[in-house]
């Protein structure tokens, strides 16, 4: 083997190494997934490994999930979104949180999202209520730019879908 062919093969396997360790951050490991319904009630499913990024630019969140997004702009979309473990590039990189609060009858489901970019973010969203286990749209605000923003709803959802992310001035 000539030193060239080397030099090759140990490139390909570095860059091959790489993606793995990028694709290894959007799997989320198996988890519990447990929501409050009412005082007495709860929601408890073994959740499988699955993937954050479930589709280009559609993220799956569940109750408990912090995770920290980086995402590319291309005219006014947020395209190749992808979880970093680390803010690398504070500038495009958004911190998702989903988890529920409170506490007795008075529980509510929080989403929380901190938009880095000079504009307002947009997005569409499908939640899952557990009451109904159907996925369905919601309204969502904008985003402020450089402003953190919270959307509740007072029953128990089982996951979220966001979807169709765009800046607007």
């Amino acid at each position: 083997m000539t030193l060239k062919a080397i030099l090759l093969f140990l490139f390909v396997a570095i860059i091959d190494f790489s993606h793995a360790q990028t694709d290894k951050t959007n799997t989320r490991p198996p988890f519990e997934l447990k929501v409050f319904v009412t005082d007495s009630t709860v929601y408890d499913a073994q959740m499988k490994e699955t993937q954050y990024v479930v589709h280009p630019g559609v993220l799956e969140i569940f109750p408990g999930d912090s995770i920290l997004v980086e995402a590319d702009v291309l005219k006014d979309s947020l395209v190749n979104l992808h979880v970093v473990t680390q803010t690398a590039n504070p500038k495009k990189t958004l911190l998702i949180t989903f988890n529920q609060t409170g506490s007795g009858n008075n529980r509510q489901m929080m989403l929380k999202i901190v938009n880095p970019f000079d504009r307002y973010l947009n997005y569409s969203a499908n939640i899952l209520p557990v009451q109904t286990k159907k996925w369905t749209s919601t309204s969502i605000n904008p985003v402020y730019p450089h402003i953190v923003s919270y959307e509740l709803w007072h029953y128990a959802i089982a996951a979220i879908l966001l979807h169709d992310f765009y800046l607007k001035q």
